[in-house]
């Protein structure tokens, strides 16, 4: 995969592509929705392709039902960070990161079929 601008550009399928840009958009810290949607809309926008928010949401389910996403709810007041069930009704309410197992998958897939770990 290549990266330039810091991020990746995907290859593959359109769906391997939104997987790719939802997964690099909640890297690195808690996002929303609307933050993970803006994201990933610039850069496919830049990569010729389009997604609705619904894809998006859809998208969002399958990282978490495969453990490579987490979805939250933060707060002001203790405690900051609760763990929430992900629902694509609820989704415009929740923030997401990806796990520890996520960061793993894009890191092997930075790496490309030539590197990356086992497992």
């Amino acid at each position: 995969m290549e990266l330039y601008d810091g991020r990746r550009r995907p290859t593959g399928t359109r769906a391997q592509a939104l997987r790719i840009y939802v997964m690099s958009s909640i890297a690195d810290d808690y996002e929303d929705f609307e933050q993970v949607a803006n994201t990933l809309e610039k850069w496919a926008e830049e990569d010729g392709l389009q997604f609705v928010h619904n894809e998006i949401l859809h998208a969002l389910a399958e990282l978490i039902g495969d453990g490579h996403a987490q979805a939250y709810l933060l707060s002001e007041r203790p405690p900051h960070v609760v763990v929430a069930d992900y629902s694509e009704e609820r989704g415009h309410d929740l923030w997401f990161m990806l796990t520890a197992e996520g960061k793993q998958a894009l890191a092997d897939l930075d790496a490309g079929p030539s590197g990356g770990s086992s497992g």
